[in-house]
Formats: structure tokens, C-alpha cells, sequence
């Protein structure tokens, strides 16, 4: 006989949908073979061919070890069976819907359904966002952006080190993020267009050297409160070999704390380091994503977010979807927080406590690079990595979500 137990579980779109134990085959090491495991059809039988769908096996220890108790998963796996691949949970607009639309000489607000945004002329983005009349997102002062921006840095890992200065001490000066002086980027708004019943935006990323990007957005409306948010990056001078990501960051309400994503979880990964992280939907609250390490750096991400739900007590709230899976982090601390709370190597030594901030510090990212092992060995595998130079387009959805949805 075996000397493990067997599990399974069946997640259709993330929520479990079956599940079942099963008596796992005796084999010698090195071999296999084919084995049925009950009520897995039956379950299969009742999914959609439009949801995804996931088969879940665990082994588990039959009995106590001197190494593990009963139960111990010695091994896991999450395997695919969807028919159509990744499915998309962006809003969309079921009609043609004009929404309301009124303009000053500092702001262009618009009205659509229970949702309030308020465009800022010289941010060129939302400096106020009100759904089902909770709060999302509100600049506390003109000047404190809130809204969603175009950003490319995260808090370097200690895997990063090459990224951050360069591939060698020669190339110091010249490859590294800080030496294109990306990490001081400033907003350059163009003047706000309407057209259509759309709002359309483009702002000017710049750095403190030539490398920036050019962020153009086409904002649309459904008569349901949601918005559709069309975005393209489109990079511009003297780049670094590798940025981290790119994405949009933002400032939520701090009553937002609850949070909820269907993705993988529950603990932090990134796109070389996920595996191990199942897809499935995840609850938590903010404060739970943030993972002390002894040198304070980039934590609690989450990667292959079909969606992401933040609510208040009262079940109100908002959720982003994207074109393609995101990779989400939120936190009660900015990037900044975390990079400059120690030293580096050669400099002074000192280290701050990271004092989490009231806000909810998000990042909704479309492109990110792997981990690797650069702190003593090699940099991420090509596949981990992304062309900076390279022009990026996706949409991102926020809807409001009603208390009890």
C-alpha cells in the first residue's frame, strides 16, 4: 500500500467547487503510472467551458513522523483543465452611455451612474473618485496626487542589486536604474480632452535624465458606474538595461482594508517565484500583506490577478481588472518607505522603522521582472524579463461594488 493519503480539489474561477480524497497507487521511486480518481468526472461534468478551472492533488503523511505530523503535504500540484485559457473579468459597457459632464477652470468632473470622478487639469488624472458614494480615492491637498499614475520602480530586493547599480562596477555609472535617474520621476500633464463622452489624458513621465515615458489614457463610462481606463506607455530616451515593472500606482481611501483577489496567493510571489502559489480567490486585509524582512525591500506582491477587490466594513468598495493578468501589491507603505529605511553596502549605517501609513499604497502592474538570484548568483532568465524600450497597451476596469456583492 501507499504510504500517503490522497487529496483533491476542483476551483472553478477561483472559488472550490469539489473535493474528494482518494487512495494514491503504490510505486517504486522513479516510476508511474494511470489512476482514476472518483468524483473528479462528475465534477468536471458540471463547469462551464467559459470558467477556469483547476484540478488540485495532494499527497499527504498517512501517519506521524519524527519529521511531520499526520496531514503534512509532501507533495502538491495545480493543474490546468480550463477549455479557453485565462478569462476575462474586465468591465464593459452593456449600451452606448453618454454620462454627465461638467468642466472648470482646474477640473473636469463627470457623473455616470452612483460614480463621481473628478479630473485634475494639472495632474492630468482622478484627484477624486466616488463609487455607491463610499470614497475610493481623494487628493488631501492640491498637489498630493492620489490617482492613478505611470510608475516603474519598486524597492529593491536584494536579488536586484544588479539592476539597481548596473551588471558590473564599470557599468555602475552607466546600466543601472538609479544612474538613468528613474527613480525621481515627475508628472508633466498635457491639456485634458473630451471627446464623445470620453476623457483622454496624456501625461509626460519624466526622470531626472532623458529616460521617461509618454502615459496616454482613454477614460469611458458605463451607465453602471463602472470606468474603462485604455492605457499606453510609450518609453522614450536613454533606458537602463532592466526596470522592475510597469504599471499604474495609486492611493486608496484608508477605509479600504478589506481585501480580495483571484490570483495567486496567498502568500507573496513574483513571476519566477509562483508555482508554488495556487490560483484560487484569496481574502486577507492590507496590514496581513506586508512581510517584515530583516532588510526592508519590496514584499507582498501577488502575480496572475485576474481581479482585486478592495471594501470597507459596510461591503462597499471597488474592483480593478485588467486586460491581462496583473501583478498586485498593496501596502501602508510607499516604495520609497521601504528602499530607504537602511543603508547599502558602503554607506553609513542606519535603519528606520517602516511606520505604515493610513492610506492603501497599490500598484496594478502589467509587466514585471523576476527575482532571480542576484544577490550570489545569476540574474532572472530571459523570460523573466521585459524589453523597457518597448511600447505596452492594456485596459484596466474600475467598478463599484456594492455592500453584499
Amino acid at each position: 500500500p501507499s504510504s500517503f493519503d490522497g487529496l483533491w480539489r476542483l476551483r472553478v474561477d477561483g472559488v472550490v467547487s469539489a473535493t474528494g480524497a482518494f487512495v494514491p497507487p503504490a510505486l517504486a521511486p522513479l516510476s508511474r503510472c494511470r489512476f482514476t480518481i472518483p468524483g473528479l468526472a462528475e465534477a468536471l461534468s458540471r463547469t462551464s467551458a467559459d470558467s477556469e478551472v483547476y484540478l488540485e492533488v495532494e499527497f499527504l503523511t498517512k501517519a506521524d513522523t519524527i519529521w511531520a505530523k499526520k496531514g503534512w503535504a509532501v507533495s502538491r500540484n495545480q493543474i490546468d483543465l480550463s477549455a479557453k485559457g485565462v478569462k476575462s473579468f474586465l468591465a464593459e459597457a452593456k449600451e452606448p452611455f453618454m454620462p454627465k459632464i461638467t468642466e472648470s477652470s482646474r477640473s473636469v468632473t463627470v457623473v455616470a451612474g452612483t460614480t463621481k470622478a473628478e479630473f485634475c487639469r494639472k495632474s492630468g488624472t482622478l484627484s477624486s473618485l466616488e463609487m455607491d458614494g463610499r470614497v475610493i480615492l481623494r487628493d488631501p491637498i492640491p498637489g498630493v496626487v492620489r490617482g492613478p499614475r505611470l510608475t516603474c520602480a519598486r524597492a529593491f530586493t536584494d536579488n536586484d542589486r544588479r539592476m539597481r547599480d548596473g551588471g558590473s562596477w564599470s557599468d555602475r555609472r552607466h546600466g543601472g536604474f538609479y544612474s538613468k535617474g528613474l527613480s525621481q520621476l515627475s508628472y508633466h500633464a498635457r491639456p485634458i480632452k473630451i471627446e464623445g463622452g470620453k476623457i483622454k489624458t496624456v501625461v509626460e513621465v519624466t526622470g531626472s535624465k532623458s529616460a521617461g515615458f509618454t502615459h496616454e489614457a482613454v477614460w469611458s463610462f458605463t451607465a453602471d458606474g463602472a470606468i474603462i481606463v485604455e492605457n499606453k506607455s510609450l518609453p522614450h530616451g536613454d533606458f537602463p538595461h532592466n526596470i522592475p515593472r510597469i504599471g499604474l500606482s495609486l492611493v486608496l481611501d484608508p477605509a479600504l482594508e478589506r481585501m480580495a483577489y483571484y490570483g495567486r496567493g496567498p502568500r507573496e510571489n513574483y513571476i519566477d517565484r509562483c508555482t508554488g502559489s495556487f490560483l484560487g480567490l484569496w481574502e486577507s486585509t492590507v496590514t496581513e500583506q506586508y512581510e517584515p524582512y530583516v532588510r526592508p525591500q519590496d514584499n507582498g506582491g501577488k502575480t496572475a490577478v485576474r481581479y482585486v477587490d478592495f471594501k470597507d466594513g459596510a461591503g462597499r468598495g471597488v474592483r480593478f481588472a485588467a486586460s491581462e493578468p496583473m501583478s498586485v501589491q498593496a501596502l501602508h507603505c510607499c516604495w520609497e518607505d521601504l528602499e530607504f529605511a537602511r543603508h547599502r553596502n558602503g554607506q553609513k549605517r542606519f535603519r528606520s522603522i517602516v511606520a505604515a501609513r493610513d492610506e492603501v499604497y497599490l500598484n496594478l502592474d502589467v509587466r514585471q521582472v523576476g527575482l532571480g538570484g542576484g544577490s550570489c548568483g545569476p540574474d532572472p532568465m530571459k523570460k523573466y524579463l521585459f524589453d523597457p524600450k518597448s511600447p505596452v497597451s492594456w485596459t484596466l476596469s474600475i467598478a463599484p461594488l456594492n455592500a453584499g456583492k
